[in-house]
């Protein structure tokens, strides 16, 4: 195995336990409100959804004003299941990109590879092969090309909204196209980032689209 392998895997290859799902609808159905943020932690490998960690539970509070003690990927799961599709949520990595997300805080991966995908997640260059390193701008190619075959597999409602976590995913949607309008920025909710800052314009904003998109269907 090879860290484009591991970068690559999409849930069938030989490290489909470390793959977490993206929460999208089937064929046909359309999405109004998609929310991506980075990668998959701990307890999104244990849960095997994504959303489901502290941060997750910090999302779903600031979202519905309500200290459920669900999370967020919990919460659009439900709705899934229930059959209501309108939120979706992936992330620009499917397998965790920190060493720390595994038992071992080792991983698949040996330090070298992990420090390579350290420079991905810490560049602050413009674009995602922006960095010094060829062989992080190949890594950051890659992942690119992974979201993007996945956010051209989305139906999106006329009107909809792609919600864009965090400075990392903000580089990488640059990269993107085929989305149906301009992405909405916020800030990553780990560290209750949204709950701590509640009155940016930008989080407003996805209050009121998360509600409307929730909102019971008649």
């Amino acid at each position: 195995m090879t860290i484009d392998d591991y970068v690559s895997e999409d849930g069938s290859g030989p490290l489909k336990d470390a793959h977490v799902r993206d929460l999208l609808p089937p064929a046909g159905a359309a999405v109004q409100l998609l929310l991506i943020l980075e990668s998959p932690h701990s307890d999104e490998l244990r849960a095997g959804t994504p959303v489901v960690g502290g941060a997750g539970q910090s999302a779903l509070e600031y979202l519905i004003g309500d200290e459920t003690g669900g999370s967020l990927g919990e919460f659009v799961d439900a709705l899934h299941i229930a059959g209501d599709y309108r939120v979706a949520i992936m992330n620009v990595s499917n397998v965790p990109l920190q060493p720390e997300a595994y038992e071992d805080k080792a991983g698949p991966l040996t330090p070298d590879e992990w420090d390579l995908i350290r420079v991905v997640r810490d560049s602050m260059a413009w674009r995602v092969d922006g960095t010094l390193t060829p062989e992080a701008n190949r890594i950051g190619n890659i992942l690119l090309a992974g979201l993007q075959s996945r956010v051209g597999r989305v139906t999106f409602e006329r009107g909809a909204t792609v919600v864009v976590c965090g400075a990392f995913v903000q580089r990488f949607a640059r990269g993107l196209t085929g989305l149906p309008g301009k992405p909405l920025k916020v800030y990553h909710p780990s560290r209750n980032l949204w709950k701590s800052n509640p009155d940016r314009d930008e989080h407003k904003e996805l209050q009121k689209l998360f509600a409307k998109s929730t909102a019971p269907l008649t």
